[in-house]
């Protein structure tokens, strides 16, 4: 045969078998679905308080989207829910006041976006029998100086005996995955009360005082009180109440012939909302990054834990009582204020003033060949309230108080093809 015909049959064999042998590697090479990729979440977590202590509140039940969960000593919960819509979060817990949450995740959310909340349950108050054609007061505090909300009945207001009970607590406020930045006036609660009796129609009038909320020297002007439900009928919204409310010594009280199964009492402020900061990163499997390397590997690697520590809460960075320092207000007029304030801005933010983490796990897997980054950023905002205040025989002031609060977080993730000029860290 000639030479020159046969070197080109062989070369002819050596590539048929290399073009086999790099089909055969081709082939070998596992690909598999990724869970960070095929799979919609979205995440409602946080933490429930005592009320009363300001400590993590055990043994709460928490509902949402058909689940149940209870809370351990931390107090906190979690869900994952699949859409993007509103949900409503329930509170209950024995001798408690349950309340409810409406969370909203945002059409507008990135896959595993994280709304958190912290929420405050308050114990139920004594329920106190009132005797027919007697005054009385039932108050949440057996100690008049110390209550919270006194509601006074007068003799012949009711001509048979009843039972009652009054316990402030704090409504949690809409939370939604899709931060609205800007000014804005707002209606904050100076506190919510929740009314229990048997008989909610009176001849003559009740008044209801919430106690040491400003003083007589400063206060705030234009309260309005709101209601919701009447004691015979379920709980609907909060409807405005045409009755005046009057101040004196740090005390606010109406009058009212018929009690509603809740109140609050209200005042105008400025909220002003920055923009969302990226700058944080939470913890990924204890680090600020996490890179798996299956480069020159043809099996997958599956199930790959992702650990984050996602940061969570608030807290102040101008407390209220700075923040009336700055505007001249001192001693006794300076504590009460600073406690309202501090009231107000909690049940705006939701639990205290303190930040946590939610910790949860995710689920990778990593394709032969390939190389997976993730990263997960921290997103947070500065507040400021500016609250009117009235300065009795002086000029009236505006006192701001500043927060930061962390709003959610953010994925950064990178799965790909290991190739010669990758270079794919985020």
């Amino acid at each position: 045969m000639n030479k020159f015909l046969q070197w080109g049959l062989l070369c002819c064999a050596a590539l048929s078998m290399n073009s086999c042998a790099f089909g055969d590697d081709e082939k070998d090479i596992e690909i598999v679905d990724d869970p960070m990729t095929e799979t919609e979440v979205y995440y409602i977590a946080g933490t429930v308080y005592d009320a009363g202590t300001a400590t993590a509140l055990s043994g709460v039940k928490v509902e949402a989207n058909g689940e149940s969960v209870t809370t351990e000593s931390d107090g906190q919960f979690q869900f994952e829910v699949p859409s993007k819509k509103d949900y409503t979060v329930t509170f209950s817990k024995d001798k408690y006041l349950g309340v409810n949450a409406e969370v909203t995740i945002a059409s507008s959310a990135a896959n595993r976006s994280l709304v958190a909340l912290g929420v405050k349950l308050a114990a139920k108050s004594e329920t106190i029998t009132v005797e027919a054609n007697k005054e009385k007061e039932v108050s949440d505090k057996e100690e008049r100086e110390e209550a919270n909300v006194i509601i006074t009945i007068p003799a012949g207001a009711a001509t048979e005996s009843f039972k009652m009970s009054v316990t402030p607590y704090e409504e949690p406020q809409k939370v939604n995955s899709s931060l609205k930045t800007g000014k804005e006036t707002i209606d904050v609660a100076l506190k919510n009360i929740a009314v229990e009796a048997t008989k909610n129609e009176f001849t003559s009038d009740l008044t209801v005082t919430f106690m040491n909320i400003a003083s007589d020297n400063v206060y705030f002007e234009n309260a309005e009180v709101y209601s919701q439900g009447g004691l015979a009928r379920a709980i609907d919204g909060w409807e405005k109440e045409n009755i005046k409310v009057t101040a004196s010594n740090g005390n606010y009280h109406f009058d009212t012939k018929q009690l509603k199964a809740k109140y609050m009492l209200t005042i105008e402020a400025e909220k002003n909302t920055g923009a969302e900061n990226k700058s944080e990163y939470n913890l990924v499997n204890g680090k600020n990054e996490l890179k798996v390397d299956n480069s020159g590997n043809n099996s997958a690697m599956k199930d790959i834990a992702i650990k984050v520590e996602a940061k969570a809460g608030w807290e102040f960075t101008v407390n209220p009582t700075k923040a009336l320092e700055d505007v001249g207000i001192t001693g006794s007029d300076l504590t009460n204020m600073a406690a309202t304030i501090k009231d107000i801005i909690e049940a705006q933010e939701g639990g205290f003033a303190k930040y946590y983490t939610v910790e949860y796990e995710l689920k990778a897997s990593v394709s032969g060949n390939h190389i997976m980054y993730y990263r997960n950023r921290a997103k947070f905002c500065e507040k400021a309230y500016t609250f009117d205040i009235v300065v009795k025989g002086g000029k009236n002031v505006k006192a701001v108080v500043k927060v930061k609060a962390y709003t959610g977080m953010e994925d950064l993730y990178q799965n790909e093809e290991a190739t010669q000029h990758s270079g794919g860290k985020i």
